[in-house]
């Protein structure tokens, strides 16, 4: 038997290969401090290098870093070295949390009939010339004894979560005023002996 073979031309085709990659984490105790911090710890990729952005559309090398209390998303993709697939954009939530600040009313006093003095608080663990807003009022009344000092505002401003502290005006009773000392009574002086 006589055959007629017929030679055709193949490919031999290498494809891509996957990516190994440890995903970065999210910090999660972040409070807010007035600088910038990083906001994830770094992934790694043995295929190439990871890259983050927080637009999702300019990536770089370098660690992504908030200040503002707020929730983050942090995008990462890997740009794969020859021979290895990129992998996809992936995303992380991140949140910085408000930091916690304390306003107390001060505690205030007055002699009956008497103006009221000014109302003023303390405010703690504000950063830098960070402000907040609150209102200070008194419970109504004249009568001698201890009224309310309230506090009250936004529970969440800004940056910061805010809790209130009340306080105490004290009416006192209005002073007597003195009595002057009386003047000593002078002596009588002795009446002279009446000659004999």
């Amino acid at each position: 038997v006589v055959y007629s073979v017929t030679y055709t031309a193949g490919k031999f085709t290498i494809t891509a290969a996957d990516g190994a990659v440890t995903a970065p984490t999210a910090i999660t105790d972040l409070v807010y401090n007035g600088k910038a911090q990083d906001l994830i710890n770094a992934g790694s990729s043995t295929t190439g290098t990871i890259q983050y952005s927080l637009d999702g559309k300019t990536y770089a090398e370098t660690i992504p870093q908030g200040t503002d209390a707020k929730e983050y998303t942090v995008y990462y993709k890997v740009a794969a070295a020859a021979n290895y697939k990129d992998v996809a954009p992936a995303t992380i939530k991140v949140t910085i949390a408000r930091k916690a600040v304390t306003v107390t009313a001060d505690d205030k006093s007055k002699e009956a009939g008497a103006d009221d003095p000014e109302l003023t608080a303390t405010v703690e663990g504000l950063i830098g010339d960070d402000k907040i807003e609150y209102t200070l009022t008194r419970a109504e009344g004249e009568d001698v004894g201890e009224y309310d000092i309230t506090v009250t505002g936004e529970a969440n401003q800004g940056n910061y979560s805010i809790t209130f502290v009340g306080g105490k005006l004290t009416i006192n009773a209005k002073a007597e005023p003195e009595t002057p000392d009386t003047p000593d009574t002078p002596d009588t002086p002795d009446t002279p002996d009446t000659p004999d």
